[in-house]
């Protein structure tokens, strides 16, 4: 956030180049780390996309360990990004991970895509760092 600002639109031009898969790694205001592995790159597309492949994860703060959420099967809501909010996993009106297009803050709850906790410790927070990271083959 500090280094290319905050905002949807700069990040997916910054992700512009990024086609195969990467990890979306959030740090929020209750020093809490989670995100998305998402398998394939970060884009505005005003429908779902998305593989199976795509799960949500959170650091565990006692145990440093990462714990996944994969694919339950249950719908294929895996990525939706427009330029409104960024949204993985979702049904019955509840997004796993959902953040706003200012990237300042987001909220978490279980989704019926990825059977996750929220991932937060709270379910509303605030973004202190953003990074995606992608994977060169």
């Amino acid at each position: 956030l500090d280094q290319h600002g905050a905002s949807l639109n700069t990040l997916y031009y910054q992700c512009r180049m990024i086609h195969g898969p990467c990890l979306l790694v959030i740090q929020d205001n209750h020093d809490e780390v989670f995100g998305a592995y998402l398998s394939e790159g970060i884009r505005s597309q005003s429908c779902c996309y998305g593989t199976g492949e795509c799960f949500l994860w959170k650091k565990d703060k006692k145990t440093n360990l990462v714990q996944t959420y994969p694919w339950t099967t249950a719908n294929d809501y895996m990525i939706y990004s427009d330029h409104d909010f960024f949204a993985m996993g979702g049904g019955q009106g509840r997004f796993g991970l959902w953040l706003h297009s200012d990237l300042t803050h987001g909220n978490s709850q279980s989704c019926a895509t990825f059977n996750n906790p929220i991932l937060s410790a709270a379910g509303s927070f605030e973004c202190i760092a953003i990074e995606i990271w992608d994977f060169v083959f």
